[in-house]
């Protein structure tokens, strides 16, 4: 073990987690179950334990644990250990740290949840939608608008006819007069006016037919145009409400998907502060079994230690090291036991 130093640095490591579950008071059920061992090696921890007439100066004095097993031996622990035990005491001010960490974990997964679901993506989809049917509306009023040069070009034709029809019936009404003024000049040549009458009434007859149907094409048109704005508006209007009702349902879950994980949040640090509570009780209780176990532990640990160190002669940093690897071999098994307990216990 001596030779190599990464392991005892690795074993330094551990030494906190140890530590910490010394603090906690722990003890490993396979480690109270073992065997006490054999005769030979009790009479030998039996004759270590002997006082010597020159080396009683030289025992390490073991000091009791205080009540609330804060405090700590020189010869048995060091610093970094003391430092970790310090930081188990949470403040107000850390405690509020802890809490907005959480909410701040909470909240981010929160928005992880919502960009990820199916209604945000659904949202997202209608906006698209909503954006192509706002652009082929702007291109259908571009083309509704061509059509109203079309109606005004039609209306024109319309005019023009009706004015033509007009003056048509006019010229048939002074053509008749005419006749009539002078049917004894043209006695002679009645068949050919007649004839010329029947035509040109037939001509103004086929152009007010014509005309009349041109007026009921573009009304019809007309008709039609506005029969398909009405719909196209009528239409727009469902959608806008159909995308205004998929967006409400989309904020309202992904509202309730907030609440849900802000809700776990609080309930995750109120679970912690419970846990923080019944650790500060079994830290701060003035159990006297607890007390015996661990003065056990440090009997034990000083005597394999002093029986080793004096075996081979080591110097006291390398004796100080093989202390705390010792330590650390006995009590991480204790801790782990103790974790599950306390694990099983909160669940």
């Amino acid at each position: 073990m001596l030779k190599q130093p990464g392991h005892l640095t690795s074993m330094k490591y551990e030494l906190g987690a140890s530590v910490i579950a010394m603090r906690f008071g722990v003890a490993r059920q396979e480690e109270l179950a073992a065997p006490a061992g054999s005769r030979a090696d009790l009479l030998a921890l039996q004759e270590v334990e002997k006082p010597r007439a020159d080396g009683l100066a030289g025992r390490r004095r073991f000091r009791a644990p205080s009540v609330d097993g804060s405090a700590t031996s020189s010869d048995d622990e060091d610093a970094p250990p003391a430092s970790a035990l310090a930081t188990l005491q949470l403040t107000a001010k850390s405690r509020q740290e802890l809490v907005t960490q959480v909410e701040r974990a909470c909240e981010r997964k929160a928005v992880q949840a919502v960009t990820g679901s199916g209604a945000y993506r659904a949202l997202v989809e209608t906006l698209q939608r909503a954006r192509q049917d706002a652009e082929a509306q702007l291109r259908r009023l571009d083309l509704n608008a061509d059509d109203a040069d079309k109606l005004r070009q039609q209306q024109l034709l319309e005019k023009q006819a009706s004015t033509k029809l007009q003056q048509v019936r006019g010229d048939a009404r002074d053509g008749g007069r005419q006749e009539a003024d002078a049917g004894d000049f043209a006695a002679d040549s009645v068949q050919g006016e007649e004839l010329q009458e029947a035509k040109e009434k037939e001509e103004a007859e086929k152009a007010k037919r014509k005309a009349a149907q041109e007026v009921e094409e573009a009304q019809a048109k007309a008709k039609a145009q506005a029969a398909e704005r009405a719909a196209a508006q009528k239409k727009q209007e469902a959608e806008r409400e159909k995308e205004q009702a998929e967006k409400k349902a989309a904020e309202k879950e992904a509202a309730a998907q907030a609440k849900k994980y802000v809700k776990e949040g609080h309930a995750r640090i109120k679970r912690l502060e419970e846990l923080h509570r019944h650790t500060t009780e079994i830290l701060d209780s003035p159990d006297p079994s607890v007390k015996k176990i661990r003065m056990q532990i440090r009997r034990e640990v000083s005597v394999y230690t002093c029986q080793n160190c004096s075996s081979i002669g080591l110097s006291n940093a390398t004796a100080s090291r093989l202390v705390h690897a010792t330590k650390l071999r006995l009590l991480l098994p204790l801790s782990r036991a103790w974790l599950a307990r306390f694990s099983s216990f909160f669940k």
